[in-house]
Formats: structure tokens, C-alpha cells, sequence
């Protein structure tokens, strides 16, 4: 054993360092076998104390003369003394940290450095290398244990080093302080380091990967050169979770956790070399990975088999057998798939956080098919399992995971989990920004398989469901153009069906539908649809077609010009085809556009006349049939009225809903007969029981059509149909408010009585007829109709003031009625809304949400009207779930 004095009293000495010196001839290499302080301190039989000598020269002073100690009283000659006050910088244990990893022996020994003093080191580097050349050359040999500068065989520059260890012929084992590295270098590439580089810390920091054991006794060369592949040029983020005494450098040892997020997916570095099996968790980490299976597993006392899914999901974990790891994973799907109502005690006992886990640390194609597949399903229609799947980070894996796979199945499974997932706008917008959506686009443009096209389709289709920076996502990263492609190259029709859904999705956003225009998506969609596909494919179609005419006039152009009016009225009227109700019903409201479109691109006039600029209000009585005039204005052609809403207003939301045939199956095919006179039977008479003296008066005030182009269209072969118009409803204290949303009526037929609302028109070759028996009694003498822009209102005086519950008195939820929440209006108990009689009164929008008021004087107070419908009406028959203006179509 060899050491150096530090401190002598008598018979007693202090030594720092005390080592065993061996000599290896087969290298001729002298170096330290053992180190007595870091075996104590490694073996936590000892704790570490840097002034243990200072503290002892304290309590000598003034008691006993201590003589200071002269080198040649040093047992260790070439051990020399370290500077006291250059330590090695320490991992704050709190928070994360910036580092990079500088130098790796293997995962359980590596270096890191603190991004913090990635300027000081350059400085440092620039004042060495600089200042070496200044420094006398000296014969006498460095000591081991001693600070020096030593040329990096790699880059040829000067670093700071400590001496490890010598052989004979002056080759020196330098460890590089600030770096971490190792090597041998000549006598000639070493120096000794002088003061003024001996100001910074050493800034090497020694660290072990936590939560990990190597697979054998050992870390083998392959892990730690993966682990180093990993690591290596990335700026990271460190997180210390213990601490322990150094092997190497400076005092301590710190356990840290990695986190690499410089891609879209953040990657956990010892969660990665679990999954890449080049490690395998230790025991800590069990515990830590698996808390529910940690407290249960020993117990085994299961009340349902669900119960037993966080420990076979650890068991799976450990198990080597890839075969028995797959039994078992499928056993947990299957327990799932048969728990279709235990989902939510699924979640409470650990097993969607047992499953993510699990998901993270597997690779094996088998046993990640079963993992999503059990998420899947634990997903569907269930919005707390979802948040709980992305909060356990099986969403971010499920994306970083698409973008490394090439297994088709796996990557079908993905798509499908990420289907169920995007039911939440959280996870829509989670998937964006973790790369998910990116790389199910490039999966749509590289993959040939069609069961992965259709459930790639799919998860696009739901995650941009509603989400306008989802669409432009997806057409940044090219999956539109796919898309738009896909629609001509699919054989398969559930891809083509899928993909046809997935661009009405897309089409939501207004910029997208130029973009399907350019990129051949409109043309392949009217090319299907004219090839007489299957009636999901019509309905598919159809409904895409729609979304893509709203408020895009050079879309509509397109349509007329690939012959869609013909197109349509064929699939309408051939009965071979036998289009079900929700067909033919989309089929029809696309026509009424596009019918709309050619009668408008027919007839060009320069100039307009203004249409007389007034609103008939006329009083109604009881069985009275009323006929209105539309208030408008036009200036130059251009229709301009502050009550005239937009193009956009004239084009309602796409069809849309999976069970929207299973709702209306029950209803049987309507027989479809051309009538023999199309004038005729613009209100047929089962519409409403009109006298024959009431049916001539309509008849004789029947307006010609100003238009001969307009006439040439209606007076085709187009067969009307029957449909109901989307209507919304408020009301004030005095008034009920119908809204017939509507544009271009011209004629209209209304009757009120003390009970009941009856309503028609029609526009073209369509009816919109409304039959509605009132909840409450009304004055139909003080109640009055006007046409105003996108609409008709009907505004019925209450018979008293009360609040109206519903609108209809059978209290039936009309898919094609909802309430106007816009138009809700707030008065107050005085009688300051006597002046709704011009219909044009300020209102206010009201949320239902927050419509409780505090305790207290109602005097004068501001009051909100709400029936007890209005949340789930407002819920159930929205936009979202009612994306279209009829209910039902009737043909005569």
C-alpha cells in the first residue's frame, strides 16, 4: 500500500490517498489496483468528509504545534496535492437540467455536462490551448493523482486531466476532468496545469442511468455503444433521483433520468434501452412503473378479472418468452373486450396505466397488436379513459411508435387506437403536436396495404373532425394531395369510403376545399359517384360533394360541368338503384345547389332592379293562409341588407353520423312518380286542408318567374320531393320567435291558429312544409310573418306571458328543430320590451350554462328565459350532430 501524509500526531497519520499499487508486466502499466477511500465510500461503509483535516488543525491551534508536512515526508512521492478549492460541480437535485452527455463508459457509468457552462468551457479551451506553449518544458515525471493538460488524441487539442496512473517508458493514464474521457498519452502530450486554468470547476459530472440493470452480470459493449448512440450530440434534459459516493470524479454519483424531446416525441432514454432490449428495469423501477401491480401482486385476492390486469401487465413485463409474453397480453384483451362496462373500474384499479406502460417498453410486434387493441377499446366512447391513456403517455409512445414501424399490422392498430382517441379535442390537438398526425399522412403515401389505408383514413378523418388546425396540418404535410389521389387509385371500397368521409372532414375548413379542387379530389369523387357505386359510397359521396359546394361557387361550376345534375337525377329516379331514405335525401339537397348554381351561371344581366325595399306584416287570423314578399335590397346587383347573411349562410353543415340509416331504415322507400304538372302541385294537398276558394287565391297570385333561364331548369323532369326545413326557435315575454332558415323565398303560405303552425314553400323543385302543434295558446290575430333575408319569421304573440317549456306539445325532440340561443333575449320586469313589435331589437347571446343568478330583490333585474330542454336540445340537436336541414323526404 502506498499513500500521502496529510497529517501526523505521534504515532498517528492521516493519508489521502491510500492505494494499492500493482504492476501489470503483460502492458507495462503501474497502476492503482485499490483505492481504500472510494471502496469505503462505495461500500457506504464510510460517509464522506472534506474537512476532516481542516476541522482537525482547528481543534490543535493554541493547544499543540503542528509542524507543517514537507514533501519528502510523503510516504506516495508522485501523489501530489490536489487544489482544496477545486471540486467538481454537483446535479441540483431539484428540477430538470440541461446537459449533455460528454463521454459514456457503459449506461451505469457515463459523464455529463451542464449546458450552463457551455461558454466558461469554450473560454476555458481557447485559454489552455493558447497558453500551452508558454509553459516550461520539465524532466521531472508528473505525479500520479496531480492536475495537468493533456492533448486529446482525437482533436489534437489541450484539456485539463488528472493523472491515473504510468508506465515505465512515460506513457501516462490521464482522465480528461471537464469531459469524462480516458486515454493514454506520451510524455510529450502532457504538461502540468498551471493557476490560471485552475479556476473553473471541474465540470465532468459522474452519473448512472436510473432504473435500470444490464440484461447479464455486466453491461455489454453492444448496450453501451447503443446507449451511447442515443445519447450522443442531443441536448437533454436530466432529472436526479439519487445520489451516491463517485468511482471517478468529484464526490458523488447521481442516479439521473434522461429525457431526450428534441423530436416530436420525447423520448425517455431508459424506458428506450428497456424497449430496445438492451437493458431491463431494475427492481426500483418496478415499483415505480408498475405502483398498482407493486402493492397487489402479492396479494391475489381478485373480486373480477380485471382486477388482475396491472399484474399481468407486469408479468408480461418480466417475462422472457416472447411466446408467453403474447398469451399473456391477449388474455388482458380479451378480459378487457369482455369488461365493455367495467371500463371506467378498469382505469380506477391501474390498468389503462399498466397498459401504457407496458406500451413503452415493448417492441415486439404480437404483443404491441394486443396492447393497442386493449387501449382501443378501452377508448371507445369513453372520454376519462382517453385523457387517462394521453396522461400515461400512451398517446405520445402510440405516435413515436407510427413513426419507427414497419409492421403492418401494428401500424393498423395504431391507426385504430388513435381513431378511438381523438373523440377529445385534447387529444386531437396532443396528436398534432406529438407527430402523430405528420406520420399518418406519411404512412398514407408510402403504405400499399388497404386494411392500414382504411384505418389510416379513418384516424385522419376523426382527428380533424371540427379541428381547423388538425386540417391545415394534415394539408401541410401532404396527406390531402394523397388523399385526392387515393380516391381514383382505391380498389377497395371501405378505403375509398373512408377516404371520400375523410376530405368531407377536411372540406370543413374553407381553404382546403380549393385545395381538393386543384389536387383532382372533386373530379375523382364526381367520377365515383357517376360509376354507380354502393349507396355508401352515394351517401359518402354525396355528402362531400355538398360540404365542398358550401360557399365555393368555382367548386359548383366544376360539379355542373362533370354533369352532376344528370348524375343525380339518375340515381333519384332509377329504381334499380333503390336508394335508401338517407341517399336519396343527400343526393337531393346536393341537386337543389347545384340546380341553384347552373339556373344562376345560365342568365347573366349587368343590372338589377331593386326589388321594392319593405316588409308586409299582415295581421292573421285564425285558418287565414298568408303569402310574404322577401325584405331585400339590392344595389348594382349585389343583395345588401343588414338582416341578409352571407353566402356561407346559404350552405348548411355536410350530412353527417355513423347511425344516421340505422335511425331511418324503419321508414320504407318512397316510390318516386314524375308529376304530371310541376305548377300545379307547388303545395300539394297533403300539405295543409285548404278550401277551394283559399287554393285559388294561391294559385291566382302565383309571380311568374323573372328569370327564363331559372325556368328552363325547373321545368325538366326533376322530381320534387318534400323535405323539412331547418327551423330555430326563442322567445321573448310576449312573443315566440319561428325561424324558418331559409334564403330566395319568394312565396310563402302560412297558417296560424290559437294551436298550431303550418308553413310551406317552395324553392325550385323542393317543399318545405312545417306542421307543428304549439305547447302553449297564442293570439294568431296580433301574430304576423316576415321574410327577411336567410329567413322566415313567424312571430307568434303569447296568449299570456308564462315561460314556454317546449315548443311542440307532444314535448318531441325534432332533429330538424333547436333553439336559437342567439336569439334569447333579456328584458326586465318593467315593461320596456313593449317595443318588439318591429322584430328588430337587440339581443343578447346567452349561454345555458351560466344562466343561475344569486338570491335576492328581483325588482328591475335582468331575467333569462330558459326551458328545461334547452341544454340537451342544444347538445343533441346541434350542428355537429344534425348536419343537415331535413328530416325526411317525401316524393311525389
Amino acid at each position: 500500500m502506498e499513500g500521502k501524509v496529510v497529517l501526523s500526531l505521534g504515532n498517528t497519520m492521516w493519508l489521502d490517498p491510500l492505494v494499492e499499487r500493482k504492476y501489470l508486466p503483460n502492458i507495462n502499466v503501474t497502476t492503482n489496483a485499490l483505492n481504500v477511500r472510494m471502496e469505503l465510500l462505495r461500500e457506504k461503509r464510510a460517509a464522506e468528509n472534506k474537512q476532516h483535516v481542516r476541522l482537525l488543525r482547528n481543534l490543535c491551534e493554541g493547544v499543540i504545534d503542528l509542524q507543517p508536512l514537507e514533501g519528502g515526508q510523503t510516504g506516495l512521492s508522485d501523489v501530489c496535492e490536489q487544489p482544496t478549492a477545486l471540486e467538481t460541480i454537483v446535479l441540483p437535485e431539484e428540477g430538470f437540467h440541461s446537459v449533455y452527455v460528454s463521454a459514456v463508459e457503459n449506461p451505469g457509468l457515463f459523464f455529463v455536462q451542464l449546458k450552463s457552462s457551455e461558454e466558461s468551457l469554450e473560454d476555458l479551451k481557447q485559454k489552455i490551448n493558447s497558453g500551452v506553449s508558454k509553459v516550461e518544458s520539465e524532466e521531472n515525471e508528473i505525479s500520479i493523482g496531480s492536475l495537468c493538460v493533456a492533448k486529446f488524441s482525437e482533436d489534437n487539442l489541450w484539456y485539463r486531466a488528472r493523472v491515473l496512473g504510468s508506465r515505465p517508458d512515460k506513457e501516462y493514464d490521464v482522465f480528461y476532468v471537464d469531459f469524462g474521457d480516458r486515454e493514454w498519452v506520451t510524455a510529450d502530450r502532457i504538461v502540468p496545469a498551471w493557476n490560471g486554468i485552475l479556476q473553473l470547476p471541474l465540470q465532468a459530472v459522474e452519473c448512472a442511468l436510473v432504473n435500470v440493470d444490464p440484461l447479464e452480470k455486466e453491461w455489454s459493449e453492444e448496450s453501451s455503444d447503443a446507449f451511447w448512440e442515443m445519447v450522443t450530440d442531443q441536448l437533454l434534459f436530466a432529472k436526479v433521483k439519487s445520489k451516491s459516493a463517485s468511482l471517478v470524479a468529484g464526490s458523488h454519483r447521481f442516479a439521473i433520468e434522461l429525457y431526450n424531446t428534441n423530436t416530436e416525441h420525447d423520448v425517455i432514454i431508459s424506458h428506450e434501452m428497456v424497449a430496445t432490449k438492451h437493458a431491463q428495469t431494475s427492481a426500483e423501477g418496478i415499483k415505480i412503473l408498475f405502483p398498482q401491480s407493486a402493492t397487489s401482486i402479492e396479494q391475489h385476492d381478485y373480486k373480477f378479472s380485471h382486477q388482475r390486469i396491472p399484474d399481468m401487465c407486469l408479468q408480461a413485463h418480466q417475462c422472457s418468452d416472447q411466446a408467453k409474453k403474447a398469451e399473456i397480453v391477449k388474455e388482458v384483451q380479451s378480459i378487457v373486450l369482455n369488461s365493455e362496462k367495467s371500463k371506467d373500474d378498469i382505469r380506477d384499479c391501474g390498468g389503462v396505466q399498466a397498459l401504457c406502460r407496458l406500451l413503452s417498453l415493448s417492441r415486439d410486434p404480437l404483443v404491441l397488436q394486443h396492447v393497442l387493441a386493449s387501449l382501443a377499446s378501452l377508448s371507445f366512447d369513453n372520454a376519462s379513459n382517453c385523457d387517462e391513456v394521453t396522461s400515461q403517455g400512451g398517446l405520445q409512445t402510440m405516435c413515436s411508435l407510427l413513426g419507427k414501424t414497419k409492421n403492418s399490422a401494428v401500424q393498423e392498430s395504431i391507426a385504430w387506437a388513435l381513431k378511438n382517441l381523438a373523440a377529445t379535442e385534447r387529444n386531437q390537438n396532443e396528436a398534432r403536436t406529438r407527430g402523430g398526425l405528420r406520420a399518418l399522412c406519411e404512412l398514407l403515401r408510402t403504405t400499399m396495404d388497404d386494411k392500414v389505408l382504411e384505418r389510416v383514413t379513418w384516424a385522419i378523418g376523426s382527428l380533424v373532425d371540427n379541428n381547423t388546425r388538425n386540417c391545415q396540418a394534415v394539408q401541410d404535410c401532404g396527406g390531402l394531395k394523397t388523399m385526392c389521389e387515393l380516391v381514383s387509385l382505391a380498389y377497395s371500397e371501405n378505403v375509398l369510403e373512408r377516404t371520400i368521409w375523410a376530405l368531407g372532414n377536411l372540406a370543413i375548413d374553407m381553404k382546403n376545399r380549393n385545395f381538393i379542387r386543384q389536387y383532382g379530389g372533386l373530379e375523382n369523387i364526381c367520377k365515383k359517384l357517376q360509376e354507380l357505386p354502393s349507396q355508401q359510397i352515394i351517401k359518402q359521396g354525396a355528402m362531400t360533394l355538398k360540404t365542398l359546394a358550401s360557399s365555393n361557387h368555382h367548386n359548383k361550376d366544376v360539379m355542373v360541368r362533370l354533369g352532376m345534375i344528370s348524375s343525380l337525377r339518375s340515381l333519384m329516379t332509377n329504381e334499380q338503384q333503390g336508394l335508401g331514405i338517407i341517399p336519396r335525401r343527400v343526393c337531393g339537397d346536393l341537386l337543389q345547389r347545384l340546380l341553384g348554381s347552373a339556373a344562376g351561371n345560365i342568365h347573366t344581366s349587368s343590372t338589377a332592379t331593386a326589388p321594392d325595399n319593405s316588409t308586409q306584416e299582415c295581421s292573421i287570423t285564425s285558418g287565414v293562409v298568408i303569402k310574404q314578399e322577401p325584405e331585400t335590397r339590392a344595389v348594382n346587383g349585389l343583395m345588401q341588407n343588414g338582416d341578409v347573411d352571407s353566402e356561407e349562410d346559404d350552405d348548411l353543415p355536410p350530412l353527417g353520423g355513423e347511425d344516421s340509416d340505422e335511425k331511418n331504415e324503419r321508414f320504407p322507400s318512397a316510390i318516386i312518380t314524375p308529376p304530371p304538372n310541376t305548377s300545379e302541385n307547388l303545395y300539394p294537398r297533403e300539405i295543409f286542408p285548404m278550401s277551394e276558394t283559399q287554393r285559388s287565391a294561391v294559385a291566382s297570385s302565383t309571380v311568374s318567374i323573372r328569370n327564363h333561364a331559372i325556368r328552363r331548369v325547373e321545368e325538366n323532369d326533376v322530381v320534387p320531393y318534400s323535405v323539412h326545413p331547418k327551423t330555430v326557435w326563442s322567445q321573448t315575454r310576449e312573443l315566440v320567435r319561428v325561424c324558418v332558415k331559409l334564403r330566395g323565398v319568394e312565396r310563402q303560405q302560412t297558417e296560424i291558429t290559437a294551436s298550431r303552425l303550418k308553413f310551406s314553400t317552395q324553392l325550385i323543385h323542393v317543399v318545405y312544409e312545417l306542421d307543428m302543434e304549439l305547447s302553449e295558446e297564442i293570439d294568431p290575430e296580433q301574430s304576423k310573418v316576415i321574410v327577411k333575408g336567410s329567413e322566415v319569421q313567424i312571430l307568434l304573440k303569447k296568449r299570456n306571458h308564462a315561460v314556454w317549456k317546449w315548443l311542440l306539445k307532444s314535448k318531441e325532440k325534432l332533429p330538424y328543430v333547436s333553439v336559437d340561443f342567439d336569439r334569447w333575449e333579456v328584458w326586465s320586469s318593467s315593461s320596456e320590451d313593449e317595443a318588439d313589435d318591429d322584430a328588430n331589437l337587440p339581443t343578447v347571446p346567452t349561454n345555458p350554462n351560466n344562466s343561475h343568478h344569486t338570491s335576492g330583490d328581483n325588482e328591475g333585474r335582468k331575467v333569462i328565459l330558459l326551458p328545461e330542454m334547452l341544454v340537451s336540445d342544444s347538445e343533441s340537436n346541434s350542428d355537429e350532430t344534425l348536419p343537415s336541414d331535413v328530416d325526411c323526404l317525401k316524393f311525389y
